[in-house]
């Protein structure tokens, strides 16, 4: 696949002329995605990759604004959504907490995700998944300090709002995880080993 994007990037022929091959049609059947969306994809991230608008680790890397724009696709974004709210970092899709929280709205699974509590102490969401009773979660500064957490920039400057961050995406992967499950935050990425 690397060597058709590589070789569709460099070549002097209009996009419309981009011919990219995908795989036979019942194996992206399998998988849900049509022929022609998987090659309108495929197009489309080419000349995204190619663009100045686009964050600076995805320009030149069609392949990876691809696997953004599906993962996206999946989840109900549209393409420039996706590019501008998911990141892969170390092989994971990484969202906003935000993002996090308005899939699940958009994906009718929540009544509500609300903030309880904030302070340079403690954060406090609770939210209602349709159908169930409703569950919160608390994020302290203890929990940021077992974590080694407190010595990054983002924790110095601003810990109310970064135990707001953590404290909302780890309600929304716990309440929301047939949805969530393994989407992490930029903060949370930074963790990876």
């Amino acid at each position: 696949m690397d060597s058709q994007l590589v070789a569709a990037e460099d070549s002097p022929q209009p996009m419309s002329a981009v011919e990219v091959s995908p795989p036979s049609n019942v194996a992206l059947t399998k998988v849900g995605v049509e022929s022609d969306l998987w090659k309108a994809l495929m197009n489309m991230s080419v000349a995204l990759a190619k663009s100045s608008l686009i964050p600076d680790e995805l320009r030149g890397k069609p392949a990876d604004v691809f696997v953004i724009i599906q993962t996206g696709y999946e989840l109900g974004l549209k393409p420039m959504a996706a590019v501008r709210s998911i990141n892969v970092i170390k092989g994971k899709p990484v969202f906003s907490a935000d993002l996090m929280v308005g899939l699940a709205k958009a994906k009718g699974l929540c009544e509500y995700f609300r903030l309880i509590e904030s302070t340079d102490e403690i954060a406090r969401f609770e939210t209602k998944r349709v159908g169930s009773e409703p569950e919160s979660l608390d994020y302290t500064i203890k929990d940021a300090a077992g974590m080694k957490l407190l010595d990054k920039p983002n924790w110095k400057m601003q810990p109310k709002n970064m135990l707001r961050k953590r404290c909302k995406a780890a309600l929304a992967r716990e309440v929301y995880e047939d949805l969530l499950n393994g989407c992490y935050t930029p903060d949370e990425a930074e963790d990876f080993s």
